[in-house]
């Protein structure tokens, strides 16, 4: 009996939960709605260039960029893994306060 009536008593707070829950929002579950209809009602978002797939450049000048980029990118890992000994300084001349 106590079980039954403590399941029916959870099934009741259940319900409520949506009301029991602190927003601004009309209900927690609603989206941004003016901003999803405001996309689906555009036309075309995209203007007319980005459709176009043929685009004037040069070959040669990109296989360019390409080998720069490669041999920069090779002298920096190579600077990098030379390893340069640290000076050392005599304190032969210093002397300790006691």
């Amino acid at each position: 009996m106590k079980n039954s009536l403590t399941l029916a008593l959870l099934v009741l707070l259940a319900g409520c939960q949506e009301y029991l829950v602190r927003s601004d929002m009309v209900s927690p579950y609603t989206g941004n709605a003016v901003i999803t209809n405001q996309a689906q009602q555009t036309i075309d978002p995209w203007p007319r260039y980005v459709y176009d797939t043929n685009l004037k450049t040069s070959g040669k000048r990109q296989a360019d960029a390409v080998r720069n980029y490669r041999n920069a990118h090779e002298e920096s890992q190579a600077a990098a893994a030379v390893v340069v000994p640290a000076q050392q300084t005599s304190n032969s001349g210093s002397s300790t306060q006691q």
